[in-house]
């Protein structure tokens, strides 16, 4: 259907100006979640996301201001789907614009660009200069990491500061850990007393906290999927094995692992991926799976989708798996490159990919599993 003033549309929530009004009255609004009935009033260039894009202004009845007056909202056009046309003499005499690609997140593409110094160290090898880190740290309204020493860690002005080196270095003779107390305490798997040698599978699904996978994710997927195909179990497990297959090869576009083109030197992925699942449905899986089957809460927060998987990860692990008696406190980023799209958004420069969120972790020392994470949730964390 065509679109002009006085058609009606639906518009994603996330794709709508000034987005102020939209966290108002949805502060925690998914990008699945979207708006109906809008009225389009006419279309016009707007400065969206730092680019002049031909956009459609609209009214909503869930908008108006003090006096009863609509207040108007506007979006790129190609984000308007109508469903109804309206007045026929009122079409914007415009050529349709070509459906959207997917995006590498499996969503739509987001006009939301990450910033240049971010997108040109992406392509940086090795670690980050001086004068990279430097540059980073002008966006520090942009990032915020928490590692910045307690107050009472801060050396005071010209107080002396011990030098390591001028302490003896070499092996004493005793065993610290004896002296301390602790048993050589090994890790180990905590599986029931009758279970005979599990298999990589029952390891693997004991990890992966299968009770919160067959309870929470799969039905809450299941809810916003369209046709009558279900996603099961099984079919979890082998789009998670793709995942992780995909994770191991370097270089390959994700469309590149079901194309039908000759695998040459040059060009396409090693392995083709159809004879496990096809692309479509990979896609389907990818653009409506959900991670909670709970309401949003009603203040600001960005957090609250992921907050009951994590919580139920680390439930699991500590029921499955016993670390042993030396341990590693320390830090994880999970890689991300546009911060705009990243609640709690990181840069630590002395990781070696540095932007991104971060986890504190602990790992078991004697295995190298980790078994509890925190997110750092910075400046995105919500108020009490």
């Amino acid at each position: 259907m065509r679109i002009g003033s006085g058609a009606i549309c639906t518009v994603k929530l996330s794709r709508i100006h000034p987005s102020k009004h939209i966290r108002n009255k949805y502060p925690n609004h998914t990008r699945k979640d979207e708006i109906v009935g809008v009225r389009i009033l006419r279309q016009e260039e707007k400065i969206v996301h730092r680019k002049q894009q031909l956009s459609v202004v609209f009214v909503h009845d869930e908008f108006k201001d003090d006096g009863g007056q609509h207040i108007e909202l506007y979006c790129v056009k190609r984000w308007a789907h109508v469903t109804a046309e309206g007045d026929a003499n009122l079409f914007f005499d415009v050529p349709p614009p070509p459906p959207p690609a997917i995006s590498p997140t499996g969503s739509e593409p987001d006009d939301i660009n990450p910033h240049p110094m971010i997108a040109r160290m992406a392509t940086t090898v090795g670690p980050l200069s001086e004068s990279d880190i430097a540059e980073a740290r002008t966006l520090v309204n942009d990032v915020d990491d928490d590692n910045r020493p307690a107050p009472e860690n801060i050396p005071a002005r010209n107080e002396s500061v011990p030098n390591i080196f001028n302490a003896a270095w070499g092996h004493s003779g005793s065993c610290n850990r004896k002296k301390t107390g602790p048993r050589d305490y090994k890790p180990r798997l905590e599986f029931g007393n009758n279970e005979s040698m599990p298999t990589v599978l029952k390891i693997f699904e004991s990890f992966f906290f299968q009770s919160f996978i067959k309870n929470v994710i799969i039905p809450a997927t299941n809810q916003t999927m369209p046709g009558n195909r279900p996603l099961t179990y099984g079919e979890f497990l082998v789009f998670i094995g793709l995942w992780l297959l995909m994770a191991t090869i370097v270089g390959p576009e994700r469309r590149d692992y079901w194309s039908t083109k000759p695998i040459d030197m040059f060009e396409g992925a090693p392995f083709r991926l159809s004879h496990y699942m096809s692309r479509a449905r990979f896609e389907l899986i990818l653009r409506h799976l959900s991670f909670t089957d709970k309401q949003a809460p009603p203040l600001l927060d960005r957090f609250w989708q992921v907050r009951p998987m994590i919580s139920a990860w680390n439930d699991n692990m500590s029921r499955v798996f016993s670390p042993g008696w030396i341990c590693c406190l320390d830090e994880s980023m999970s890689t991300w490159i546009n911060q705009y799209t990243c609640p709690g958004f990181m840069f630590v420069p002395r990781k070696p990919w540095p932007f991104g969120n971060e986890y504190h972790t602990i790992c078991c020392g004697i295995s190298g599993i980790l078994f509890a994470m925190e997110l750092v949730e910075g400046k995105d964390q919500p108020g009490s």
